[in-house]
């Protein structure tokens, strides 16, 4: 008798592509490598993209944007339900593994109904559902389904001390960082001979775009900088607007966005990430394996990948600080080699995909 591959489940609906959609295909990717077959459902559309161009078998999800728990999911919430059951019955799945507050309840019930393993990845929603919500029929839900799923995983230590501050006993919470493939040899986009300052992200407010701009236009030395953004957004005419008032639209370079973000990463000489919150950034992991000196604000589980040896934190918000960090990249070459090269050492140690799924 042959053995059937065991079929992973691999649920994560949101608003748009980033760092937890990059997460979840590497994921599949990563499991497909070592024996499994994966199987997405995803609402998605650049993650759909991503399937078909990896051949990854997808099913559109059922997805309420609304999110509000309100009484709308008296009635959702059953249905949703009924309809995981069906999938996980139809698709013969051996294991579910869902990473996103609404699906954490609906396909962990319909999981335990036909007596299937349950793993959650939490990207920053679990915090804010303890929390935010007061309503205690919520929190026993997400508690009771907790205790189902043979592991809870929080991509980083900040984030699992988040869940355990609203909710000390949070059951099967355990820690597995983020991480990304190691890319083969990439040739890097064209670009000036000047020092480029890039980041990649959507371009929205709580990226700390608007912060960025501001900085760059105050620091000495940017005059011969280009500041490339990777990324779109709907904030996009706003953050040209800054740079137009700022007197710097010819040196800021919206670059739009990419499949491919990896040709651009290899051309910056400084990469710069100033989110409000963050879980745990795979941008800058990659920044990371990539060579590049890297400015980050400290917050969420950026501490838990840069530090004083391989770069320079900055508070959040802070168009000072972040100020002086560049002005001290932009000046000091050797410096930025430096930091660059311990911490490309310490990501390609610490997370290569491919070694954490295997362990």
């Amino acid at each position: 008798m042959v053995n059937r591959q065991k079929k992973v489940l691999i649920i994560r609906n949101a608003w748009g592509f980033g760092g937890a959609e990059t997460y979840a295909l590497n994921l599949a990717l990563a499991l497909r490598k070592n024996g499994y077959l994966p199987i997405f459902v995803t609402r998605v559309p650049e993650l759909i993209e991503k399937c078909k161009a990896n051949d990854i078998k997808f099913i559109r999800g059922i997805w309420y944007k609304r999110q509000g728990w309100g009484r709308a999911y008296s009635i959702l919430e059953p249905l949703i339900t009924g309809w995981y059951f069906f999938v996980i019955l139809f698709y013969r799945i051996d294991i579910i593994h869902t990473q996103g507050k609404d699906d954490f309840i609906f396909a962990t019930k319909a999981a335990r109904m036909l007596s299937r393993k349950v793993v959650w990845t939490d990207h920053a929603d679990l915090k804010y559902i303890m929390e935010e919500h007061n309503k205690e029929s919520l929190r026993r839900k997400i508690i009771d389904c907790a205790n189902y799923a043979t592991k809870v995983i929080a991509v980083s230590n900040s984030e699992k001390k988040e869940i355990l501050k609203q909710y000390p006993k949070f059951p099967n919470l355990d820690v597995i960082h983020n991480g990304v493939f190691l890319p083969r040899s990439i040739k890097p986009v064209s670009k000036p001979s000047k020092v480029i300052i890039g980041s990649t992200s959507r371009l929205v407010k709580a990226k700390g775009i608007a912060e960025l701009i501001k900085a760059f236009a105050k620091a000495k030395g940017s005059d011969n900088c280009e500041l490339w953004l990777v990324g779109d957004g709907e904030e996009k005419k706003d953050f040209k607007r800054l740079a137009q008032k700022k007197g710097i639209s010819d040196r800021v370079k919206f670059i739009g966005y990419k499949k491919d973000i990896w040709p651009y990463l290899e051309a910056f000489d400084i990469f710069v990430q100033t989110s409000y919150h963050e879980a745990f950034s795979l941008s800058l992991i990659e920044a990371g394996i990539a060579g590049k000196a890297v400015i980050a604000t400290d917050t969420g589980g950026n501490p838990e990948i840069i530090n004083k040896s391989n770069g320079i934190l900055v508070p959040v918000k802070d168009v000072e600080a972040l100020k002086e960090a560049l002005q001290l990249f932009i000046s000091d070459p050797v410096l930025r080699s430096k930091k660059s090269k311990s911490l490309q050492i310490f990501a390609k140690t610490n997370f290569d995909f491919d070694k954490i799924v295997k362990e």
